[in-house]
């Protein structure tokens, strides 16, 4: 993986492991805030390519979940 990445960004790699619901990953995080842990970490992982639904046809899905991409594990 090249370039920058925010430092939200990096705590992601470092927790997420396989599949992980969104709230999980917040969790381990130590977040309790939903609205900002979407705006500051789950959204920029993504935009970054960092992270990926797991069913990107329903975002909103209650069994969506987010794994590292392929460019991540490479």
């Amino acid at each position: 993986m090249t370039g920058q990445v925010t430092e939200s960004v990096k705590r992601i790699l470092l927790v997420v492991e396989g599949e992980m619901k969104s709230i999980d990953i917040q969790s381990l995080l130590q977040l309790k805030h939903r609205e900002n842990f979407r705006n500051n970490y789950l959204i920029p992982a993504q935009h970054e390519g960092i992270l990926e639904m797991t069913i990107p046809d329903k975002p909103n899905s209650s069994k969506q979940m987010y794994s590292l991409t392929q460019k991540v594990i490479d």
